[in-house]
């Protein structure tokens, strides 16, 4: 059994553009509005200098979230919570996650399905497992 097995059996068939109520662990690249960031430490995680225009509207809303997916490279999946837009080099399932309370708009995650087919694709050559060396 090789990893492709596992994303075939388990994720594939649950990764979708967008999906409610979601976490998908994005963590790697945070895009927040500095003018209402909740808290320092966001600011400090978030990506601020150098964006294109598109980056700097991805903190507004899932659709901004979701441009901005589509125009980084490495973007496979992205979520957005209250004004919090993240984007995750890799790709990953996440777990349901419900609002916090009635005014925070809860969680909702994407992923960039076309572009994680073709890398699955692209490196789907597997001759044989390699075996770590203990």
């Amino acid at each position: 059994m090789v990893f492709k097995d596992i994303y075939e059996e388990f994720v594939a068939a649950k990764l979708q553009p967008k999906r409610q109520n979601w976490d998908n662990l994005s963590d790697d690249v945070f895009y927040v509005d500095p003018e209402t960031a909740h808290d320092k430490s966001q600011l400090k995680h978030a990506k601020q200098t150098g964006l294109t225009s598109v980056e700097k509207a991805a903190y507004k809303s899932f659709l901004d979230c979701r441009k901005m997916c589509d125009e980084i490279k490495d973007c496979f999946q992205f979520s957005y919570h209250d004004g919090i837009c993240a984007y995750h080099k890799s790709f990953l399932l996440g777990k349901p996650r419900k609002p916090e309370d009635k005014k925070n708009q809860g969680w909702t995650s994407g992923w960039a399905v076309d572009k994680i087919h073709s890398w699955v694709q692209e490196h789907s050559e597997c001759k044989e497992p390699v075996w770590p060396k203990v």
